[in-house]
């Protein structure tokens, strides 16, 4: 299934503009990759957090997809 990695990546990223966040949004990036193709308990998993965690912080993304079916719901009653 999924194996962790536990050597540190080789990525250089010396420039001032990169000094703290850009890892940090490339694991924020990765997360909201994960959840969108395997669901919140694999993404949990990959990130090592709960998934409570990962669902409190990619909270944005549950909710527009809520949104896209209330979107739906409110087209197809239209035609009802």
């Amino acid at each position: 299934m999924l194996q962790r990695l536990t050597e540190p990546a080789e990525i250089d990223i010396d420039h001032p503009k990169h000094d703290s966040l850009a890892p940090h949004g490339g694991r924020r990036g990765m997360g909201g990759v994960f959840i969108q193709a395997f669901g919140y308990t694999v993404a949990a998993c990959c990130l090592d957090n709960s998934e409570e965690m990962v669902r409190e912080r990619y909270s944005h993304i549950e909710a527009g997809k809520l949104g896209d079916v209330a979107t739906e719901a409110l087209s197809e009653g239209d035609s009802i």
